[in-house]
């Protein structure tokens, strides 16, 4: 292997010639994408910049800080010759899907609102100094735990109605607002437009289970209801956030994001991309009909979110194709799945997976599909329902740690399959 003006290597075979003339590039949050030349001394700016030239065999290597981008592969590597990204040695690297909020205003006591566009409708997420904070709701929260939150409880109900000593608003007051419900026996949750509301009572469009005493609820949409700490309301009319920040203090004083972006990294339809040492946040990583595509040791939190409780499938790290892998990485925090995986061969392997499907939908922490999958040596807790859902053909799921399923619902189990063939597993 000769090197070559420091940054360009080739490679030979028995049979004579190159291979493949190999590049490093490098980024950095201080580069240009302009000027610089993608050199360690002048590097460029986005890893985007390294995406959008980089063919197989070469290697991105990222400067620490946080790249607030998408990014999207336009070519594949090959077996001989991957296409690598990779955190500069002893930098901690994030490419994060928020972006910051500014600007902020009080608006009434406690209660500050700065301009945000770009909603992403039942996507927002508001962080501060990068903790998930509640949508307004009633009743408050005592904890930002989603997975530990407040509930009101049903006294008696119906698929269209909830009776409730505790609603004692004035009737009208909740019309046009949203609740949550997780009803009957507990097996998942649903979400309903509240039509009317009396002292005592809700009705909504139908659920399909009716609710019963006991069960877990609450509602959302009104600014009246942005009354605690850790609480926003998003008013699409006016294209403003209002916040009540941790402890009361002004906005501007802390660190406050929103959700901007599903994707970290979309690797639809490639082949042998590597990316190690890369964490993320607020975001996810997208394996769509890609092959041989390896991520490792990476931290991910907050990895997707969505109030809609019928669009989490396919949620989290996504993997379909073939031979694709996701190792020794950890993942935590997502209204869905944190893992989904179809196609054939791919591989989840060494990783701490927890804190799943806090929406309460009827979503799994690690979501299979397809066939001929591994699933070892994990650790995986804390879910909303199930931890693995396992409808797959000749699959091996071994040596993994499993345990605090069912946080929010009542009718699930850590395993889950039904009638289904598992042919070989």
């Amino acid at each position: 292997m000769n090197k070559r003006k420091g940054c360009m290597f080739f490679t030979f075979n028995l049979s004579g010639g190159s291979v493949k003339a190999a590049s490093v590039y490098y980024v950095s949050t201080t580069g240009n994408d302009i000027t610089g030349t993608g050199t360690l001394s002048n590097p460029w700016k986005t890893i985007q910049k390294a995406a959008d030239t980089m063919t197989a065999g070469d290697t991105c290597i990222i400067r620490g800080g946080t790249y607030r981008e998408t990014v999207t592969l336009n070519t594949s590597g090959t077996s001989a010759n991957p296409i690598n990204f990779k955190a500069y040695t002893g930098e901690t690297v994030t490419v994060s899907g928020a972006d910051p909020v500014t600007g902020w205003v009080n608006y009434s006591g406690s209660v500050y609102y700065a301009p945000m566009i770009g909603s992403l409708g039942t996507k927002d997420q508001i962080f501060v100094n990068k903790q998930m904070q509640f949508e307004a709701r009633w009743p408050n929260s005592a904890t930002l735990d989603p997975l530990n939150s407040t509930f009101a409880t049903v006294d008696s109900g119906s698929a269209t109605t909830i009776y409730d000593a505790d609603l004692t608003q004035a009737a009208g007051y909740w019309v046009g607002k949203t609740v949550w419900c997780v009803p009957g026996t507990g097996y998942k949750s649903y979400r309903s437009t509240i039509t009317s509301s009396s002292v005592g009572s809700i009705t909504f469009d139908a659920i399909g289970i009716a609710a019963a005493a006991g069960n877990s609820y609450y509602i959302t949409g009104n600014l009246k209801e942005l009354d605690s700490a850790g609480e926003w309301y998003y008013d699409s009319s006016t294209s403003r956030l209002y916040l009540w920040a941790p402890g009361g203090v002004n906005p501007s004083t802390l660190t406050v994001e929103a959700k901007k972006r599903t994707y970290a990294f979309d690797l639809s339809s490639r082949s042998y991309i590597n990316i190690t040492g890369i964490n993320i946040f607020a975001s996810s990583i997208r394996m769509s009909a890609s092959n041989y595509c390896k991520v490792s040791d990476m931290t991910a939190e907050y990895v997707s979110h969505d109030t809609d409780v019928t669009s989490q499938y396919s949620t989290g790290i996504f993997m379909s194709g073939t031979n694709n892998e996701l190792r020794n990485s950890t993942l935590t925090y997502s209204s869905g799945n944190l893992v989904s995986i179809q196609g054939t061969g791919n591989k989840v392997i060494n990783n701490l997976i927890h804190e799943a499907d806090y929406s309460a939908a009827d979503i799994p922490a690690i979501y299979l599909l397809g066939s001929s999958h591994l699933i070892s040596h994990n650790t995986v807790y804390n879910a909303g329902r199930h931890l693995i859902f396992m409808p797959t053909q000749n699959s091996r799921i071994q040596y993994n740690n499993l345990y605090n399923a069912g946080k929010l619902t009542r009718d699930c189990g850590i395993l889950y399959e039904f009638a289904w063939d598992g042919q070989g597993r």
